[in-house]
């Protein structure tokens, strides 16, 4: 390719990692990386790279939703990050957080999929006194337990782990006052709501829904009630 032009080279092909991003440009071969979907999932990836901040970059799964929801929505989405397209529009930088209004209350994330991890990730970093993510499996992940074991689906494993690793606590930043919790036992995780319990929808990586603790006069009873009406958790 040097051979046949002067002009810089631009090489594309989704790559997520940085080591061979720096490996590519470092050979010579290439001058520059296109990274369009990479950069959909993490829009600071030249930031976190500059920073040394690898582990905090959303890598890319490959699953090409970007693409069906830009096609078929008209607003692009991201299995990744969640908050793919809304940046602008909805007026907030998704990775910086202000403290909650009602941050002095605790909150109850039932659902420990990606969206429950999330939730309780933000939540976290928003300044709750105390966020409980349970799940009444033996391990967190939700539907992203079993999917990367599928053939050709080992990349969507980086939904869990991406998340698992901004919430360990080991981590300087990690979200303070953030516990992950595996209960089975229904009316136990339910002691551990103070304000709001919120619940996540099975399967998907968006959505959810917020309960005030006091909508629930029956407790654990009605938070049964709902997840079986609402196929939730």
């Amino acid at each position: 390719m040097r051979e046949a032009t002067a002009k810089p080279i631009v090489g594309v092909g989704r790559l997520t990692s940085p080591d061979r991003m720096a490996e590519i440009i470092e050979s010579g071969v290439w001058d520059l990386i296109g990274a369009a979907r990479p950069n959909i999932a993490d829009p600071w990836i030249p930031r976190k790279i500059d920073e040394g901040r690898i582990d905090d970059i959303r890598e890319c799964i490959g699953c090409n939703m970007c693409i069906s929801k830009g096609d078929n929505r008209r607003h692009i989405g991201c299995t990744q990050n969640a908050t793919a397209g809304e940046e602008h529009r909805r007026g907030w930088h998704p990775e910086r957080f202000d403290r909650a209004a009602n941050a002095d209350s605790e909150v109850l994330v039932v659902g420990a999929g990606p969206a429950g991890m999330e939730c309780a990730m933000v939540l976290g970093r928003r300044g709750m006194r105390r966020v409980r993510l349970v799940d009444a499996a033996d391990e967190v992940g939700g539907i992203t337990r079993w999917i990367p074991r599928l053939p050709g689906l080992a990349e969507w494993g980086r939904l869990r782990e991406w998340r698992l690793g901004q919430l360990d606590h080991s981590r300087p930043d990690a979200p303070p006052r953030t516990l992950v919790l595996v209960c089975h036992d229904l009316r136990l995780a339910y002691k551990y709501a103070d304000s709001f319990v919120v619940l996540n929808r099975s399967g998907r990586v968006e959505g959810g829904r917020a309960i005030p603790k006091a909508d629930l006069p029956n407790g654990p009873d009605d938070l049964h009630a709902l997840i079986e009406a609402r196929a939730l958790v």
